[in-house]
């Protein structure tokens, strides 16, 4: 018992850590195919709130992803356009800021859960006059319905 048994058991605690680590994140099962598709698309857009894009685009000032380009649309709105790469390091970025081992961000789960679905269609190269691949996030309320909203006859008739 010298050397090597030591050497053997750090190497079974540090075996351990890695594999408690690993476990506590929890990214969907499907993400690597996700990357995998990315990774061949020309351009990818995102129509979203400036601000959602903004507070997504990195995780603790780190990983910064840069788009292709980022249009403002107004009232706060841009049309970000990412290339094949970006969108890889993005989903990347959105998914262990959303279900990494520092707990579930509820910005970057929405992003991430509004991508993916739209990442799962691609299905090969692209062909000429196909949309590009696209996602809006622009959640509205429906209002609700009010004994007040109910039309009355003589409303009716004034239509």
């Amino acid at each position: 018992m010298g050397i090597n048994s030591r050497r053997l058991g750090i190497v079974g605690i540090v075996a351990a850590a890695l594999l408690t680590l690993a476990s506590c994140s929890d990214y969907p099962e499907q993400h690597q195919e996700r990357l995998r598709k990315a990774a061949g698309v020309v351009t990818f857009q995102i129509t979203c709130s400036k601000d959602l894009w903004e507070r997504t685009r990195h995780v603790d000032y780190s990983d910064e992803v840069r788009a292709k380009s980022v249009k403002d649309l107004g009232n706060g709105v841009a049309l970000v356009s990412l290339s094949g790469p970006q969108l890889v390091d993005y989903l990347k970025v959105l998914a262990s800021d959303a279900y990494g081992i520092n707990g579930r961000n509820p910005l970057s789960d929405r992003m991430y859960q509004a991508i993916a679905p739209e990442v799962d269609k691609i299905q090969g190269p692209l062909n000429p006059g196909d949309p590009i691949p696209a996602v809006t996030l622009n959640d509205a309320a429906v209002p609700a319905v009010s004994s007040n909203s109910v039309a009355t006859p003589a409303a009716r008739k004034s239509k």
